[in-house]
């Protein structure tokens, strides 16, 4: 049987004794984190932000970050709720990893956050497409995927991001609920590492 504490995997062996059954460790090896994305949502709903955390979670994000914005949700997050989506989600796919759960209180935080990191900001009005626009190798610094709330960023909010790097890329010709395109753009960029060969998200 196999486990893990997210730093080290183990292979156990099933012992019975007297009626209660114990793990022995047979087999320990450290896990290397290589996840290098992060997901940026502006602050919806907790149940909706919860659909993207469990797919962050299958698919071994290093990070979600909920962003406050102008036109983002101002109902506070249930985090302990949210970290245990992540933690249920992982189990169910036998992902080692839990991705970071966290605020960023502002857009020009987030802009500090990215300056000089590679940055995708969804905008249906793009003239490129995710999957066109995708390097054809991450490194280090991973990248960074940010959707915005219902109603989009302001003017001035994406005039900031843009200047710190974050580069406007369309998902489809369709306006996505902010859970679905994170959750679509998780999808493309996971598509698109195993096509480069990159290991992990």
């Amino acid at each position: 049987m196999d486990g893990s504490d997210g730093a080290r995997k183990v292979r156990c062996r099933i012992l019975q004794t007297e009626g209660k059954v114990e793990l022995e460790a047979v087999a320990v090896e450290p896990l290397t984190d290589r996840r290098k994305i992060t997901l940026v949502i502006a602050r919806i709903e907790t149940a909706r932000f919860a659909s993207a955390v469990s797919a962050a979670a299958q698919m071994a994000v290093r990070a979600v970050y909920a962003l406050s914005c102008e036109r983002s949700s101002r109902a506070p997050l249930a985090i302990d709720r949210l970290h245990r989506v992540a933690r249920e989600s992982a189990k169910q796919v036998g992902c080692p990893f839990l991705p970071a759960i966290e605020d960023i209180p502002s857009v020009s935080m987030l802009a500090e956050k990215i300056r000089r990191r590679p940055a995708f900001l969804m905008d249906p009005f793009a003239q490129r497409t995710l999957l066109e626009s995708f390097p054809y190798e991450l490194d280090d610094r991973g990248l960074t995927i940010i959707v915005g709330p219902v109603g989009d960023f302001t003017d001035h909010e994406k005039q900031t991001l843009h200047a710190a790097g974050a580069q406007p890329v369309q998902l489809c010709r369709e306006i996505l609920r902010s859970e679905t395109a994170a959750i679509v753009a998780l999808g493309v960029t996971a598509t698109c590492i195993r096509t480069s060969r990159q290991e992990d998200l």
